[in-house]
């Protein structure tokens, strides 16, 4: 009988936490309401994308609670977050702070925020996230060795974001992006402050 009880307050625990919505700060919103100011410009133009707006400051704020790596909390799943995905659906996923960066980048760059996470509907999905004072940029990894996007619709703004797999990025560039392995990655975190640095002052908002 104790096994039992035990068993159903265990289910109801994760059937709790299951209901529990994570937070979105991604809007849908028609490519042709998009309207681009000051010198903002595309840096990439994928062959098939879906488009959002971004309460840049809400995600900002709810990821200064991610735990840490290796943390309890984060093995638990505490801080959760909704990404949008390229066909118009939503992911949501378990995140946490991790270290992307070598020491002395993570020194040159003590602005940059690392965070990782796993789907919650389909584990098997890894999400890298960075976040910058003036955008951010996720990148999903699939289990058949795929990755989505979801980063700004453009260069000089932080109003809009798009989202969209690799194999939509045309062949030209996608032949120049390096693997996602862990060797690569802090080089790619600096290599995406470059890309994605504003334009000027204005453009940035």
């Amino acid at each position: 009988m104790q096994k039992l009880l035990t068993c159903c307050f265990a289910l109801c625990l994760v059937a709790s936490l299951t209901a529990q919505n994570a937070p979105n700060f991604f809007t849908p919103v028609a490519e042709s309401q998009i309207a681009l100011r000051g010198m903002a410009q595309r840096v990439l133009v994928p062959e098939k994308y879906t488009t959002y707006q971004i309460d840049f400051e809400g995600i900002r704020q709810s990821l200064v609670a991610a735990p840490q790596e290796f943390s309890a909390a984060a093995k638990a799943g505490n801080l959760r977050l909704a990404l949008p995905e390229p066909d118009g659906q939503t992911e949501e996923f378990a995140v946490w702070q991790t270290a992307m960066m070598e020491p002395e980048l993570a020194a040159k760059y003590p602005e940059i925020r690392t965070y990782a996470g796993r789907s919650l509907r389909e584990p098997g999905k890894i999400l890298r996230l960075t976040v910058c004072p003036q955008w951010m940029r996720a990148k999903v990894l699939t289990p058949d060795a795929g990755a989505q996007f979801v980063e700004v619709f453009a260069k000089g703004q932080n109003d809009f974001y798009m989202a969209y797999d690799r194999h939509d990025i045309p062949a030209d560039v996608r032949r120049s992006i390096p693997p996602g392995t862990a060797e690569h990655i802090g080089r790619q975190v600096v290599d995406d402050v470059e890309r994605f640095a504003p334009l000027d002052p204005e453009a940035a908002g």
